[in-house]
Order: C-alpha cells, then sequence, then structure tokens
C-alpha cells in the first residue's frame, strides 16, 4: 500500500475495526453460548423440580394411605375392645346367675335335709 500517513492512517483504522469487528463477534458468540447454558441449566433445574414435586405427590398418597391403613387398624382395635368388654360382661353376668344357682342349691339342699330329718326319725 500508499506510505502517505492518511493512507496508513486510514489502513490501521481499517485493522482496528476488522480487529473490533472480530473481536465483538467472538464476545457476541460466547454471550449467546452462555445463555444457552443458562437455559439448559434453568430446564434441567425445572425437571428436577418437577421430579421432586411426583416424589412429594407419591409419598403424600403413601402417608394418606398409611394413615387411613392406621385409622381401619384403630377402628378394628376399638371394636375388638368393645367386643371383649361385651363378652366380659356376659361372662361376668353368668358368673352371678351360677353363684345365685348355687346358692338356690344350698338352701334347696338345706330345706331337703331338713325335711329327711322330718321324715326319718
Amino acid at each position: 500500500g500508499c506510505p502517505c500517513p492518511g493512507c496508513e492512517e486510514r489502513m490501521v483504522r481499517a485493522e482496528v475495526e476488522q480487529h473490533v469487528a472480530a473481536s465483538g463477534a467472538v464476545h457476541l458468540k460466547r454471550a449467546w453460548e452462555k445463555v444457552a447454558e443458562m437455559e439448559e441449566k434453568v430446564a434441567e433445574q425445572g425437571r428436577t423440580n418437577a421430579e421432586q414435586a411426583g416424589t412429594m405427590q407419591e409419598q403424600g398418597r403413601t402417608i394418606a394411605l398409611l394413615e387411613a391403613t392406621a385409622a381401619e387398624h384403630a377402628r378394628k382395635d376399638a371394636l375388638r375392645d368393645t367386643n371383649d368388654a361385651l363378652q366380659a360382661g356376659t361372662i361376668a353376668r353368668q358368673e352371678g346367675e351360677i353363684a345365685g344357682m348355687r346358692g338356690e342349691i344350698a338352701g334347696l339342699r338345706r330345706h331337703a335335709d331338713a325335711l329327711t330329718r322330718v321324715f326319718t326319725w
């Protein structure tokens, strides 16, 4: 090229502009790559959050099932306890009846003994 200062200045300016443009393009490309990386991280975190939410829902269903099972067991235990109490009451009543019958038998024996003494002497 031409060695005069004007031409040389234009050439230097053109080189600088070309360098700035190339450097800017590199920076722009890197910036968009960073954006893409960040978007991928956000998407990955979103997927992780969705999985965790699904896991929590599943755990919630499991807990509800366990609570329902525990409530059913408690209900059955209460029924069993009530049944046991009723049976114990029935047994106690029957034992009372048996004691009453024994008392009657003892009374009848005394009466029979007395009659036997009266009629055998």
